[in-house]
This record gives structure tokens, sequence and C-alpha cells, in this order.
């Protein structure tokens, strides 16, 4: 379990037998079981057995020395465990944005003769797929150094692949991530300017409610009240990102919009 790992599948492999191995059998459990039930028989036998002072002492050293080594076993087993559900985790990782790379450089490449208007809209996101490919980078490293020589030969030319196209495809396109960065914070910002208005909206107009003729109207109320309470967290939170998007676009706004906006966000906060 401590070698070095193939593929995916491979290493799901492992854990399964890993977790087949150490849960039937109840490794720690029945362990810990015979080490408790070892120091009884000791116990006895140093009690009732005319043990003299020597044997004792190494009686009791064996006992330390074995629940040492147990110690160092039971913490080697418990982080094969982990090392294992990460290897996976990273190979997941590795197939899943590797794939979605490969594909959207392909489209990319595609996308280079548009007009400059289109490819600045196209090619908005390029700061996020930046993102993607520094992710993509520390994930095959991870792999790389945990994966048998063959395994690990052949992600790094498979990244190397992806690394030359990616750089080349940057080198004329990096220019579009500012814009694009302020196209995609101005959406994120409306789109959460939008919901949080709606929610508030929605409140006021409960709030303002004095149709409490009957039980049955109180008890709705009473929920809708409770409702209301029990979204206002995320509702803060929500303000909260909002005002960052704002913050984040800010340099790129006239003082027009900077005045109209702020006065937005006062207005929804009070």
């Amino acid at each position: 379990w401590t070698v070095k790992y193939g593929r995916e599948e491979k290493v799901q492999q492992l854990l399964e037998q890993y977790r087949n191995f150490v849960n039937r059998n109840r490794i720690f459990q029945e362990f810990n079981k015979a080490y408790l039930d070892m120091e009884q028989v000791v116990a006895e036998y140093k009690r009732d057995g005319n043990v003299d002072q020597r044997e004792c002492g190494n009686i009791d050293r064996f006992m330390r020395e074995t629940g040492e080594r147990w110690k160092n076993v039971s913490m080697e087993l418990r982080c094969v465990q982990s090392m294992l559900e990460e290897v996976v985790a990273y190979w997941r990782r590795w197939n899943t944005v590797a794939d979605e790379f490969e594909s959207w450089l392909e489209k990319a490449y595609g996308m280079m003769d548009l007009p400059e208007e289109d490819k600045m809209e196209y090619f908005q996101d390029v700061s996020v797929w930046k993102d993607k490919f520094q992710l993509l980078g520390d994930t095959v490293s991870f792999l790389i150094a945990t994966c048998e020589d063959q395994v690990a030969h052949e992600l790094k030319e498979r990244y190397l692949r992806i690394s030359g196209r990616w750089e080349d495809l940057f080198q004329h396109v990096k220019q579009y991530m500012h814009a694009g960065d302020i196209l995609r914070h101005r959406k994120d910002y409306r789109a959460g300017v939008e919901r949080l208005q709606k929610w508030l909206r929605n409140a006021e107009s409960i709030l303002s409610s004095s149709q409490l003729s009957s039980t049955e109207k109180i008890k709705v109320y009473g929920e809708q009240l409770q409702q209301l309470q029990n979204e206002v967290e995320g509702v803060e939170d929500l303000f909260k990102n909002v005002s960052k998007k704002f913050q984040s676009m800010i340099q790129d706004l006239s003082r027009d919009e900077v005045d109209r906006i702020m006065n937005t966000l006062k207005k929804e906060k009070e």
C-alpha cells in the first residue's frame, strides 16, 4: 500500500483492498482487545507466578515495545488510507480538468479568426482557464511524485502538450483577460443585486401585511416570518459578496456609475 501507484482504477482497487482488509478483520479493534487481554494475563502472571524483579523488567519492556510498535503501525495504516483517498481524488481531478481543458483549447483555437469584439466576448473568461491551468499543474505535480515511473512519464508528456498549446494561445488572448474579468464581475454583480432586491421586496411585502383576521392567517404569517429569519444569514452573505464584486470593479467604473451603485447598495443595506 505504500509503493508508487498506478492509474486511478488501480489506486481505487488498492483502496478497496485496504478497506476490506482493515474493516473486515477489524484490525484496530482486534489488536486493542488482544493487547488489553495480554496486559491482564501479564498482571496475573506477575502476581501469581513467583516472578523475580529481572523477569518483571523484561516483561514490562516487552509490553512497552509492543505498544510502541503497534502505535507506529496503526498510525501508518491510518496514513495509508488518507494517502490512497488523496491519490484517487487527484486522479479524478486530473481526468476531469485535463479532458475539459483540452476540449476548451480545441474550440479556442477555432475562435482565433473571429472579429475582435467576438473574440473579446468569447475569451472573457480566460482568467478562469488560467486558474484551471494552474490547478492542472498542481494536480499533475502531485501525481507525478506519487505514481510509478511509466505512469508519471505519460502524465508529464500529456501535461507538456497541454502546456505548450496553452502558452501559445495565451500569448494571443491574454489582453482580453482584464476586459473579461470586468464583464464577469458586472454580470455577477447584477445577478447578485437582482437576487438581493427580489428577497428584500418580498420581505417588505410580508412585513407590511395586515391580513391577520383569523388564526390560520396568523399561523401562515408566523411561518413566513420564521422563513425570513432562517434566510437572513444567507442574504447577509449575499450582500457581502455583492459588495466585494463592486469593490473589484470600482476602478473600471465612471464616477456616475460608482455613485449610482453606492446609493443602491446603501439603500438596500438599510
